[in-house]
C-alpha cells in the first residue's frame, strides 16, 4: 500500500487556533491479487466445465477428473505466501470470490 499526501496546509481557526491539515490518499494495486486468486480460480471453474460433455457413463472418470480440480483449487488457494496477505478477521473479496468457485466445482462434481 502507497500513502501520498496530497494537500498540507496550515489553517487557522474561528477561535484564533491553529490546525495542520493533511489530505491523505490510500491506495494499493490490485494486480497481484488478480494474478494469484482470481484467474486461476477462474480457470478452475471453465476446466471442471469440461465434466459435463464426458458421457454419464464415465461417472468414476468425471468424479476423479473433479476430485482433481478440487486439490488443485486448494493448492492454488494455499500456495501463496502469507506475508502477501495481511490477516484479517473479516472475509476479503478473495476468500469471497475463492468460496463461490469452490462451491461452484462442489456443484459440477454432484452433477454427475
Amino acid at each position: 500500500m502507497k500513502f501520498y499526501i496530497y494537500t498540507l496546509s496550515l489553517v487557522q481557526t474561528l477561535d484564533n487556533r491553529a490546525r495542520l491539515v493533511a489530505e491523505l490518499d490510500l491506495s494499493r494495486r490490485p494486480g497481484r491479487a488478480v494474478l494469484s486468486v482470481f484467474v486461476p480460480c477462474t480457470a478452475v471453474v471453465m476446466l471442471s466445465w469440461a465434466l459435463f460433455w464426458l458421457d454419464s457413463k464415465q461417472a468414476a472418470t468425471r468424479a476423479l477428473i473433479g476430485v482433481i480440480l478440487l486439490c488443485l483449487l486448494t493448492l492454488i488457494l494455499v500456495s501463496k505466501p502469507v506475508e502477501e496477505s495481511p490477516a484479517s478477521g473479516y472475509a476479503t473479496s478473495k476468500d469471497v470470490y475463492a468460496g463461490i468457485c469452490g462451491i461452484f466445482l462442489l456443484l459440477a462434481i454432484a452433477g454427475n
